[in-house]
This record gives structure tokens, C-alpha cells and sequence, in this order.
């Protein structure tokens, strides 16, 4: 099991730096501890996609989320930031890469990260968000990046 990250401070503004690259043979599970629900993300993350439709925050975590059963009330309907969270899609100097959120405790549990998997599903949302599609060369994935072309 990981060290315990450090605590989310709401204050804090995401950035780049928050988050690292998805490496060969690295693991990940969720392991239900709900940080991900919880201030920095209920404001940075779910305020221009959630809260629209749900309502805000109750008190320091999302409306939806179990202090007590550790849970989603709506997991199987969550809204699409939810979903694919810790992981995103970045783009740096021409080259994409698949990055996980670097205080999420999951990292380092569960089995290997499948890269095309989750970079899948990531460009689904996209697709279905925006009615774009894409093409992805996956030829320089061991060293860590992928190409991704809009094509639609």
C-alpha cells in the first residue's frame, strides 16, 4: 500500500504539476477512499461539470458521496469527470500521454494500469461530450506516449 498522500487543501488551484505519467507496468486501483470526492476535486473538478445538474457540495465533499458506506450514491450514473478520474490525457511539446493524478492512493495497488484501456474510454467521453472522433498510433506507447489525431 502507498504512503498516505498529503491532505487536498481546497485552496489549492489544479495544475499540470499535479499529475504524472502513466508508466509501463504501473498499478492502480480504486480503493474507495473518496479523496477524489472530497474538497479540492468537489470544487476544482466538479464545479463546472456537476454541479450545474446535481447541486454544490456538502460541506467538503460531493452530494452523492458516503462518508459512512464509502461510496457513490450514483456510481453507475456518476457524471463523466468522475469517471475518469485520476487519469488524463496531456499534450506537451507534440507528443500526448496518458497522466494519473499524483495524490490519488490507489496508485502502486490493484493490477497493471491497461494504458489503452483508459485512453480509450477517455476519448470516448470526448467523443461523446463534443461529436468528435480519433485516431490514436499507439507505436511509441512503451516509451510512454501516443499520438492522438483528431479526425472528425
Amino acid at each position: 500500500m502507498p504512503d498516505e498522500p498529503a491532505p487536498y487543501d481546497a485552496s489549492d488551484d489544479l495544475s499540470p504539476s499535479d499529475f504524472v505519467d502513466v508508466l509501463d507496468g504501473m498499478r492502480w486501483d480504486c480503493i474507495r477512499c473518496g479523496l477524489c470526492c472530497h474538497d479540492h476535486f468537489s470544487k476544482g473538478w466538479l464545479e463546472p461539470f456537476v454541479i450545474p445538474s446535481t447541486g454544490p457540495p456538502i460541506g467538503d465533499h460531493c452530494r452523492f458521496y458516503s462518508e459512512t458506506e464509502r461510496i457513490c450514491a450514483i456510481h453507475d450514473h456518476r457524471p463523466l469527470v468522475c469517471r475518469d478520474h485520476p487519469f488524463i490525457l496531456t499534450k506537451r511539446d507534440g507528443v500526448h500521454r496518458l497522466q494519473i493524478h499524483s495524490r490519488c492512493p490507489g496508485i502502486g495497488c490493484g493490477g497493471k494500469i491497461d494504458v489503452r484501456n483508459v485512453v480509450g474510454s477517455l476519448l470516448d467521453h470526448i467523443r461523446e461530450l463534443y461529436d468528435m472522433d480519433f485516431m490514436v498510433d499507439w507505436s511509441e506507447l512503451s516509451m510512454g506516449r501516443m499520438g492522438i489525431y483528431r479526425v472528425k
